[in-house]
């Protein structure tokens, strides 16, 4: 078997912005205006949530965090479903 012989990519010109033709106009549905704020609500939410990170760090530290078994059984289903739902 030989192999394949290699083509080398040559840049292409694009000529659309160089002849002085009006671009063309795109206009959004309101779906897409939706999602698109959405988009940018996501993006400028933080990762993490600093005040409750610290409020935890906190409780953990003076040793008065706590959480009932029946919390963490009920997150524990909550998270199978989701996983499910998948």
């Amino acid at each position: 078997m030989t192999p394949a012989p290699r083509i080398a990519a040559t840049p292409q010109n694009d000529s659309a912005g160089s002849t002085g033709t009006p671009a063309a106009e795109v206009e959004l549905s309101s779906q897409a205006q939706t999602l698109a704020s959405a988009m940018q609500a996501v993006d400028a939410t933080p990762e993490t949530r600093d005040d409750l990170v610290a409020k935890l760090q906190k409780q953990i530290s003076s040793g008065t965090y706590s959480v009932s078994g029946s919390d963490i059984a009920d997150q524990m289903v909550r998270r199978a479903q989701a996983d499910r739902i998948r």
